[in-house]
């Protein structure tokens, strides 16, 4: 690892800047879609074909690439940066050649992919989706050269490139949705997609360079590095499709239910990522530094304070926020995408979805802090182990209450599932580094007390106020929802200092003191760490 004067601090804050920059320009690609195709079965198709090579295959390319991060820091670290550079060219080549093999046959894959896939489509849609398919499986060679690229600029210390993939991807297709509309239908976007995908590559060649790699054409299929690469791929790609497959199985369920609600879902879940995105990277970033500080170190005290303060943090946030989002979920949705293509029907259907997907809010936010804390600790098997269980209950519970539930059943399963195994892992952490003090059940009773009466006071204000918002225009709309959010987070943070809840007041003065660097938790020599780039 290359260490200089950037701090870890500034990395960090910077990164997620980047992060929270990608993630609104994707909120801004979503809102185009919905405005320029609406929610139909002929977008169905185009998300079930961005499912297949997307989801199911480029899963083991991120994998591929998370895993030559320790193999070429080794490198780095016993011969140098030169190394390194005269296996680029060996690296890309021979993993082109393996993804264009795996793109060939995937095209002619496509159709029975596309029968399984979607098995509730009529015969029109399905032939749609398996020709969308077979134009976009090419997606795999650049996502896969990708994330080589990003595996090897990271070890070099070039984290603000490798970062800026998303805000790429999202400009371009953002650029050319603005300049052709829908002029070409769902193809059109397929390949504006595509194009999205292949900058997301093209972006990290020039730093490349810039370190002094000089593309070639030589290849060599015995490169010990990729063989060892493929050999610790396959558990981290188990462990990291976990997400994907729950993606897939929810699709699978959803192509058999009303027409647009596979689209429905997607649109929802975009607005639901954009809030795990923003907690998963301001906090999951930062703590997966600190856990792995303190395990080397062997502080495990240390370790299981800055845990549980961490799951105390979440669970005050997110909580609240969660509330609110149940209450304001129809006028969230209808702010962000109801115009043009986009029906009321749409956002109605859409809306069911996203209020069920964010009751599993805290259960991500808990999964993944846990997540990295086993993962600190050396351990990936419990994190897979409690994946696979995840899906397993999500599979039962959407056979469960998709025939009661339709759409909204698929998103409480997903929901559910995720907070039935951030518990699991929670009690199995608990085991390993000891319970917390934190928490105590007087603070817990007014805090749940707070959350109530600011949801009742919340849910109070929009009915009383919705003969008004309904008559207004967009602009209007959006001031309302903000003003009853913005109104809401004020209450619930009066009411947590009135009742004195003592986890909060922990949770107060812990930022207070790190944004002041006033003996916050850190020690003087984690200031010492620092990247470069």
């Amino acid at each position: 690892m290359i260490f200089l004067k950037d701090t870890l601090f500034k990395v960090t804050t910077i990164i997620f800047v980047v992060v929270v920059l990608s993630k609104i320009l994707g909120f801004v690609r979503e809102i185009f879609i919905a405005h320029l195709f609406g929610a139909n079965k002929f977008v169905d198709a185009f998300f079930i074909s961005q499912t297949i090579p997307s989801v199911l295959f480029a899963a083991a390319g991120a994998s591929f690439g998370t895993a030559l991060i320790p193999l070429l820091s080794v490198v780095l670290e016993e011969r140098g940066r030169s190394e390194i550079m005269a296996k680029v060219n060996n690296l890309l080549l021979v993993y082109f050649l393996v993804l264009s093999i795996v793109t060939l046959i995937g095209v002619q894959l496509a159709p029975y992919l596309n029968m399984v896939i979607a098995p509730g489509f009529d015969k029109e849609t399905l032939n749609l989706s398996t020709r969308l398919t077979q134009v976009s499986f090419p997606m795999i060679i650049f996502l896969g050269l990708s994330y080589v690229l990003t595996a090897i600029l990271q070890v070099l210390g070039k984290f603000y490139w490798s970062s800026l993939t998303g805000i790429a991807y999202n400009l371009v297709l953002i650029v050319l949705l603005v300049y052709f509309g829908s002029d070409f239908g769902v193809w059109g976007l397929t390949i504006f997609t595509l194009s999205a995908i292949a900058a997301q590559m093209i972006i990290q060649i020039p730093p490349l360079i810039y370190l002094g790699w000089k593309p070639g054409l030589r290849v060599n299929f015995r490169e010990p590095l990729f063989k060892k690469a493929l050999l610790l791929c396959f558990p981290i790609m188990i462990g990291s499709t976990i997400d994907q497959i729950n993606i897939v199985v929810d699709r699978m369920m959803a192509s058999g239910l009303e027409e647009g609600s596979v689209s429905a879902l997607n649109y929802a879940s975009k607005v639901f990522g954009l809030f795990t995105g923003l907690f998963s990277s301001s906090i999951t970033v930062v703590t997966y530094t600190v856990f792995s500080r303190y395990v080397s170190e062997k502080n495990y005290e240390s370790l299981r304070t800055h845990f549980y303060r961490t799951v105390l943090m979440v669970c005050l946030l997110v909580i609240p926020l969660s509330a609110i989002l149940v209450i304001l979920a129809r006028p969230v949705i209808e702010i962000v995408f109801e115009r043009g293509s986009f029906s009321h029907a749409d956002t109605l259907l859409t809306a069911t979805a996203f209020l069920f997907f964010v009751i599993g809010l805290i259960g991500f936010c808990l999964r993944e802090i846990t997540t990295r804390c086993f993962y600190a600790l050396n351990d990936s098997k419990t994190p897979m182990v409690n994946g696979i269980l995840a899906v397993v209950f999500n599979i039962i519970l959407n056979l469960i209450l998709v025939r009661w539930m339709g759409i909204g059943g698929l998103a409480l399963s997903s929901s559910l599932a995720l907070i039935l195994t951030s518990i699991l892992m929670l009690y199995q952490m608990k085991k390993i580094i000891g319970g917390s003090q934190e928490f105590s059940l007087s603070d817990l009773m007014k805090f749940f007390a707070s959350v109530s009466l600011m949801s009742v006071v919340v849910y109070f204000l929009f009915e009383k106020s919705s003969y008004l918002y309904e008559s207004m225009d967009i602009v209007v709309k959006f001031i309302i929802i903000a003003v009853l959010i913005i109104s809401g987070i004020s209450l619930y943070i009066f009411l947590m200092y009135i009742f004195k809840v003592q986890m909060f007041r922990v949770m107060v003065h812990t930022v207070i003191m790190k944004f002041f660097n006033k003996n916050g938790g850190e020690s003087d020599d984690k200031k010492k760490y620092s990247y470069c780039d």
